[in-house]
């Protein structure tokens, strides 16, 4: 833990405090609540960004042909009428 998660935890319990000070009075408790879901939000942000930035190994993907399909056979097929590659050519 860094001690900048450590200072946002220490905010977060000051908070938490303060709202249980304030316990009779529904708006400031909510208001610390508010405080508390901001920092932790700020926490969690801070550790996904930290994730994001990580390298990781992507996975190597196999090349395995999906049952029921048959490769295609690319040998043209010789006609006598054909007069091209093209298949607009009759």
């Amino acid at each position: 833990m860094t001690i900048q998660d450590e200072s946002v935890l220490q905010k977060m319990e000051a908070e938490i405090q303060k709202a249980l000070q304030h316990k009779n009075q529904s708006g400031k408790v909510r208001e610390h609540v508010r405080a508390v879901r901001l920092l932790a939000d700020l926490l969690l942000d801070d550790q996904e960004d930290q994730a994001a930035t990580q390298p990781s190994i992507p996975a190597m993907p196999t090349q395995t042909e999906p049952k029921g399909i048959q490769p295609l056979n690319t040998e043209r097929l010789k006609d006598e009428d054909a007069n091209g590659d093209s298949i607009f050519d009759f």
